[in-house]
């Protein structure tokens, strides 16, 4: 639902207001101190109706290895069993061995 014409129009209606108090204020100094915040805030909303939109961006990352990713068994360095594959929601280098308890820090070949 777009809200600014609606704005606009509130502004527009106190701008007037104002106007017409700014006018009368002529014969009684009084309806100055309602002109002048009427005035404020009609060009107060106009303002802030006019403001443009924050423009969105998408952004696409992807992810690739550097190195070649070899698909063999890894083994605990201190039990020797098999370690499950890294979970991808956690941390892809560190693996904890489920048996011993020990972790495990994957590194990645370089391409060179």
């Amino acid at each position: 639902m777009n809200i600014k014409p609606f704005l606009i129009l509130v502004a527009l209606v106190l701008l007037g207001l104002g106007v017409i108090f700014l006018i009368a204020a002529v014969r009684n100094i009084s309806r100055l101190f309602v002109a002048v915040p009427l005035i404020g805030l009609g060009g107060g909303i106009i303002l802030y109706s006019m403001k443009p939109a924050p423009k969105i961006y998408k952004v696409t990352v992807k992810w690739e290895p550097g190195g070649k990713i070899l698909a063999e068994e890894l083994k605990c360095p201190r039990c020797g069993a098999v370690l499950p594959p890294p979970d991808p929601s956690k941390s892809m280098d560190i693996i904890k061995c489920p048996y011993c308890g020990a972790t495990i820090k994957l590194e990645e070949q370089p391409i060179w």
